[in-house]
């Protein structure tokens, strides 16, 4: 495990990640909510609002808020987050939050998947108000301090890229900068300490090929928090489970034989309802 010793570590990758690394990523969440294709996606169900199907052995609880899924761990003296929503979802975040019974003061640890906009988003507000201790990979840092998601991706297939860059104009990927602190964790590799040490039966994988950053959690009962590097969302354009936006479809893959290799039964996505693990099947 690797600990933050000095912010101006990750001021310095801030400046190295600079100004460009922003907008483009996915041109997708909140691009969605504009396009009458997303409106049918709605109706179908596949981003219905409210909590999320989670697990029914444990205690595992979980809100949608915007198109995000949130996770509720239980660990040592209360709960380990995955994630928050857009900047702007945090009041929304609070009146779903409390409608099943969770206290935001509670929340003891954070868990970011990866540093997009609607996983991100309203983590610098959360933090200041809550004071979690929050779990990044270390390839996170510059673009969380940046406040901005990278440029380094594009869409899985055609159908996502016609879909979307009609509406490309409708958002700007970013968020207010997150600077992590003392008392945070950063990770660069596979980490099973940290859920230990917190209450978790389970282990923190690194899973990129969504972002360089992408992690995931697998606890000892099968579930898999597995951020963006596998989705149930948008299947109208055949994404089979892939990120919809991707850095390295090779390494999307080796990421989900990793989550099966780990355990996974069931996979709770960042987007979407949960499904079985088995499906992680590498598209024909």
């Amino acid at each position: 495990m690797k600990t933050i010793k000095r912010q101006d570590y990750v001021r310095h990758e801030a400046a190295s990640f600079g100004k460009t690394g922003a907008i483009q990523w996915c041109r997708v969440s909140t691009v969605v909510a504009f396009s009458a294709m997303a409106v049918f996606i709605l109706v179908l169900g596949t981003m219905l609002m409210g909590c999320a199907e989670v697990p029914t052995d444990n205690t595992v609880k979980s809100v949608k808020v915007g198109f995000t899924n949130i996770y509720f761990i239980p660990c040592t003296g209360g709960w380990l987050q995955i994630d928050c929503g857009y900047p702007g979802d945090y009041e929304k975040y609070l009146t779903e939050a409390g409608k099943i019974g969770i206290d935001p003061a509670d929340v003891k640890y954070l868990l970011l998947t990866h540093h997009h906009d609607d996983h991100a988003g309203f983590a610098a507000e959360f933090v200041k108000n809550h004071n979690p201790v929050v779990i990044v990979h270390e390839k996170a840092l510059g673009p969380l301090a940046a406040g901005a998601s990278v440029e380094d991706m594009r869409p899985v297939n055609g159908c996502v890229k016609t879909v979307f860059s009609v509406f490309s104009g409708f958002h700007e990927f970013v968020f207010p900068p997150f600077v992590p602190r003392e008392t945070d964790l950063v990770i660069g590799v596979d980490n099973g300490d940290i859920l230990r040490r917190i209450g978790v039966n389970g282990v923190i994988l690194s899973t990129p090929g969504h972002t360089d950053d992408s992690i995931s959690v697998v606890t000892a009962d099968g579930s898999a928090f597995a951020g963006d590097v596998a989705m149930n969302f948008f299947g109208v354009c055949g994404i089979q489970h892939r990120p919809i936006y991707i850095k390295d479809i090779d390494q999307v893959y080796a990421s989900w034989e990793r989550l099966q290799e780990f355990g996974a039964v069931t996979i709770y996505p960042s987007h979407g309802d949960p499904f079985p693990a088995s499906e992680l099947v590498p598209a024909q």
